[in-house]
């Protein structure tokens, strides 16, 4: 399996590529059940946005929330539900496990501080990485072009040179609009096939 040009890193989005997010957990604490798909909408809500932009801190956010939705749950109760809806994505992990061995790969995700701190603190194959660039850290959210470029300056590497993948079709297309080589994830043994294609390295068992 020959690559058409070579790829110098591979950036990967967090949710629902790395780790599966379920929302129903929040469904089900939430006085108002809706809120949680308005919560991680496209956009999302003001106040996710200002938590994964970092423009409030996750106590004021929890505050905010909670006088918005009449939430009765205290601050750890509310990380712990939270931090509920991430479930693992082992076949991914492994193919990422892979590629990290030849390639260097980073996290761009659009996330808060109290998501990143426990999914790293629970999905082993972060310490692999070679980095990450994050919403709350840069300011900025996909698809805002600012974020894509942070990464490419972080990998320091060219769009053409760079692979991107992101479940959100609106978000694989502004990576392509900056010339990054964006791929749609779907499922691990399609994307697996699709990374082996462009990098030319064997990710999953034929």
């Amino acid at each position: 399996m020959a690559a058409a040009q070579p790829v110098r890193a591979v950036f990967l989005d967090l949710g629902n590529v790395l780790v599966r997010i379920h929302t129903d957990p929040l469904r089900r604490r939430l006085p108002d059940p809706e809120a949680a798909e308005r919560l991680f909408a496209d956009p999302p809500h003001p106040l996710k946005v200002a938590l994964d932009t970092g423009r409030i801190e996750p106590a004021e956010f929890h505050a905010r929330l909670a006088a918005e939705l009449g939430l009765d749950m205290d601050y750890q109760e509310f990380t712990r539900l939270w931090t509920s809806i991430f479930t693992p994505e082992p076949e991914v992990e492994r193919m990422v496990e892979r590629l990290a061995s030849h390639l260097p790969v980073y996290l761009l995700s659009n996330t808060d501080p109290i998501h990143f701190d426990y999914i790293r603190r629970r999905i082993p194959v972060l310490d692999r990485l070679a980095g990450w660039v994050l919403s709350y850290e840069v300011g900025s959210l996909k698809p805002d072009p600012a974020i894509f470029r942070k990464a490419l300056e972080r990998a320091g590497t060219p769009a053409h040179a760079t692979v991107y993948v992101d479940d959100m079709p609106r978000y694989v297309e502004a990576a392509r609009a900056l010339g990054i080589r964006a791929v749609q994830y779907r499922s691990p043994a399609r994307l697996g096939r699709e990374l082996g294609s462009i990098t030319g390295l064997q990710l999953v068992d034929e």
